[in-house]
């Protein structure tokens, strides 16, 4: 049971435990040594707003210890949260998202009214912040707000497998920037969020992991379409990730310039697999 627990709190240790005690150890020194009491007195002037050095050291002690926080819920939301609630990973990665999210900003709103920023400064700081939104951060703001809507909504998930400009990928993670997707090539790809909300994106597994794997194919003239019906869906059949209901069938799309036009289609539960479920049945 003793090294049970230890093996969950070590995590944590290095995170918390150690700058915690760098603190205390600083802040022991500082009360013992000659001069400090005049130190922690001394300002630092910027415009028309005076910080002291105590205030300074207090907010960023206020601000880290937010940030832990943060951290520390986010981590236990996702060890807790899974084994608790009947939810969707996409959803308890939302709450934990948001958790942190939340906590960092009432450190940040904390530290700055220790350091003497009442609202009114506040607000003057936000206006100027908005005119450098509105110029430069445009492509970020709409990318977290995206990061938003794909959490809420539950459109995509991790786990999801989706096709994006012709190419199959697997969702890892959803972040409030981006989104990483894994290639069927082992590449990570890390694309911004609103790409999924701006673009159509096709998601093969939203509903159902069943898709539909079309393979089209061309015979001579000189063949005889029914054996060539025959001859694919008895192909289809023998194929272990080629689903039995509902059953592959055999169209016949025409007549080509020098050959039989026929179109197979079979259904996978597994597509991130379809081109190699293809190239089998080639």
């Amino acid at each position: 049971m003793n090294s049970r627990n230890g093996d969950s709190t070590r995590p944590y240790l290095k995170p918390i435990v150690m700058p915690l005690l760098l603190i205390l150890v600083l802040r022991q020194i500082s009360t013992v040594l000659p001069g400090s009491a005049a130190l922690a007195d001394a300002t630092i002037t910027m415009g028309t707003i005076s910080i002291s050095l105590g205030n300074l050291l207090t907010a960023a002690i206020i601000l880290y210890l937010f940030i832990v926080a943060a951290w520390a819920a986010r981590q236990a939301i996702l060890r807790s949260m899974p084994g608790r609630l009947q939810a969707e990973p996409g959803l308890i990665e939302s709450l934990a998202a948001l958790t942190r999210y939340a906590l960092l900003a009432i450190g940040i709103t904390l530290s700055l009214g220790v350091l003497g920023l009442d609202f009114a400064s506040l607000a003057i700081i936000a206006g100027g912040l908005s005119v450098g939104i509105g110029i430069g951060l445009q492509d970020f703001v709409a990318n977290f707000i995206s990061g938003l809507v794909l959490l809420f909504e539950q459109t995509l998930r991790p786990g999801d497998v989706v096709e994006l400009e012709g190419r199959i990928s697997q969702v890892d993670k959803i972040s409030l920037r981006s989104t990483v997707v894994r290639t069927r090539a082992n590449e990570e790809v890390i694309i911004p969020n609103r790409k999924f909300t701006n673009e159509p994106i096709k998601n093969l597994t939203k509903s159902s992991r069943q898709v539909r794997v079309p393979v089209p194919l061309g015979v001579s003239y000189d063949s005889d379409p029914e054996m060539v019906r025959d001859l694919a869906t008895e192909a289809a059949t023998h194929h272990d990730l080629v689903l039995n209901d509902p059953p592959p069938i055999v169209i016949f799309l025409g007549y080509g310039e020098s050959s039989l036009d026929f179109n197979l289609m079979v259904f996978v539960d597994q597509p991130e697999l379809s081109g190699l479920v293809r190239s089998d049945l080639y």
